[in-house]
């Protein structure tokens, strides 16, 4: 048993790659989504996916049950962000990670699991609102954190993400919102932007699953949301070199990158594409002088 519990542990520890790489199921039955891979809420990078209202959590694929992590009763039950959770290992290396259960009483006693069989019910015992629950996916081997759109199937989706309040800030500060914006003068800059995904019939701003910068056609910037490591003690989105207090301002913009415009006339486009591939484009001539 300990040497389970110190594997399952280094998995943890451990936190992929791009592509759907196993066919998980939805591990809830109304997927109603409050928050995805990547997004920030509530001072944190949201790891996995968040659901309203979870109900019964199943699970995903067929696998072991390497650990159940219960709430510490020497803080008098006060919940963790993860709650009570259990932990299940696959066959293709990768793990699941099923967080904000209320009990653990449907997978006491057992070893291994099938797809579809019963974690626990979504309650109270992690951070946030009561029914919540979490999902995460964790590849061992590469030492990463998965977003689970990459493994989940599909979500019926036709709404394209939205882009606004794009805003250049040069290196002395100087503030240049983009909506009105058509002079510039030649220089470095810091471009951020208001970037939000939504799914049909559900509510709530959601993260995007891919941001990119074109300068004159050529792509010069790019954020993938598609998987996340820890360095240092730091999140950050795999290939960004900003953690998430970096690229996350306190009004809610996301930090694009730099930039540095030459004289002429320039074409800067914002790209910002869900999952589904819906795809917002948002384009601003300029002038630079």
């Amino acid at each position: 048993m300990k040497r389970t519990i110190a594997r399952a542990a280094g998995m943890v520890a451990a936190i992929l790659l791009v592509g759907r790489l196993a066919a998980f199921e939805w591990p809830v039955t109304g997927v109603n989504p409050i928050r995805l891979f990547g997004q920030r809420a509530d001072g944190a990078l949201e790891r996995g996916i968040l659901f309203e209202d979870a109900g019964s959590l199943r699970a995903a694929g067929h696998g072991e049950l390497v650990m159940v992590i219960e709430r510490n009763r020497n803080m008098r039950g006060f919940p963790s962000a993860l709650g009570n959770a259990a932990i299940v290992a696959h066959d293709d290396g990768l793990v699941t990670v099923y967080g904000g259960l209320e009990s653990i009483n449907a997978i006491e006693g057992r070893t291994l699991v099938d797809s579809g069989a019963l974690i626990g019910v979504a309650g109270s015992s992690a951070w946030g609102k009561s029914g919540a629950a979490s999902f995460s996916v964790i590849d061992t081997a590469k030492r990463r954190l998965i977003n689970p759109l990459l493994v989940l199937p599909n979500l019926a989706d036709n709404r394209a993400p939205t882009v606004s309040g794009v805003t250049l800030v040069s290196q002395g500060n100087q503030v240049f919102p983009l909506a009105g914006a058509r002079f510039v003068r030649q220089g470095r800059y810091r471009l951020y932007a208001e970037v939000s995904d939504e799914l049909a019939g559900r509510r709530g701003a959601l993260a995007p699953f891919r941001v990119a910068v074109s300068v004159n056609g050529m792509e010069t910037l790019a954020i993938p949301f598609e998987t996340m490591e820890e360095r240092d003690g730091r999140l950050f989105l795999a290939g960004e070199r900003t953690d998430y207090e970096g690229l996350y301002e306190k009004d809610g913009r996301v930090f694009l990158g730099e930039l540095s415009l030459a004289r002429g006339k320039v074409d800067l486009l914002i790209s910002a594409r869900d999952v589904a591939g819906n795809e917002r484009n948002a384009l601003f001539p300029l002038q630079v002088e």
